[in-house]
């Protein structure tokens, strides 16, 4: 395969198959297989329901920072969105998914941003975890 057709499908993350998430690492000729972690996937995640003023690439990104490893984007087609802001996250796939955060606009007045995964996968309704989905959860069994 040559490099830039790799680093082509490293970037589409994320990958699944039949809705099961597929992910994939590079591997460099010197490494260990044994020491290839398949721990996390690259998502864009939207960011809602932030008033207008607050729609800061640093605000957005520094909200993130809880949920995931951020991945800076100099495009600003790629985040700025109208009503919302997107952000590239890597997310531990064994923990749950954040579904938002409170966030307090003044000292008086606290709201909710709400976060949107892209092109999420099967992931399990109970936990939230994207390594499992509902009918194999210890949680339900």
């Amino acid at each position: 395969m040559i490099e830039s057709d790799a680093n082509r499908v490293l970037l589409g993350e994320p990958w699944s198959f039949e809705k099961y998430l597929i992910v994939l690492r590079r591997y460099e000729n010197d490494s260990s297989l044994k020491r290839l972690q398949f721990d996390t996937a690259k998502f864009w995640v939207q960011v809602n329901d932030l008033p207008i003023r607050r729609m800061v690439t640093e605000t957005v990104e520094n909200l993130c920072k809880s949920v995931g490893r951020v991945i800076h984007s100099y495009d600003r087609s790629e985040i700025e969105y109208g009503d919302f802001m997107r952000v590239r996250l890597e997310i531990d796939i064994h923990k749950p998914l954040c579904r938002g955060r409170k966030v307090r606009f003044s000292l008086d007045r606290e709201g909710w941003a709400s976060f949107r995964y892209e092109r999420l996968p099967m992931f399990c309704h109970w936990c939230g975890v994207l390594n499992h989905d509902s009918k194999d959860c210890d949680l339900w069994l």
